[in-house]
């Protein structure tokens, strides 16, 4: 019995061994670039009233601008822009309008102006049932 111990040992001492020996796998860091979320400061006026809000990532902004397009579908007027308001503006401005019976295409649109760095108000014709979209910067 005291040579199986010295036996079992032995191969116990020899397979801790082997191991401790072993390569160690070597974890490559990810080097995908993560994705950053776009932050986004937003001064909206809402029947008058401004407040700022920051908004992070994309989702956060279109849940925004879906927010925007259910309160002008409700009668308000809403202006928004992103980033710093523009107190220097030049004395001329540029005014677009954009006209639309989609609220899909209205927020595009929105967006669109909104990243071209314009000040864009949306409202809502019950009578026609149009979203009336005007830019200006």
């Amino acid at each position: 019995m005291n040579k199986t111990l010295k036996t079992v040992a032995l191969f116990s001492v020899l397979s801790l061994m082997a191991v401790g020996c072993q390569k160690e796998t070597i974890v490559e860091p990810n080097t995908e670039m993560l994705q950053t979320l776009q932050v986004r400061t937003v001064t909206y006026t809402i029947d008058g009233m401004t407040q700022q809000i920051v908004i992070q990532g994309d989702d956060a902004w279109m849940e925004f601008l879906r927010q925007m397009a259910a309160l002008a579908r409700q009668g308000h007027r809403v202006q928004f822009r992103c980033g710093e308001s523009n107190s220097n503006a030049s004395v001329t401005k540029e005014v677009v309008t954009y006209t639309t019976t989609s609220e899909e295409d209205a927020i595009a649109w929105c967006d669109m102006m909104s990243d071209r760095g314009y000040s864009v108000t949306m409202e809502f014709d019950r009578k026609s049932g149009k979203y009336i979209c005007t830019a200006e910067n």
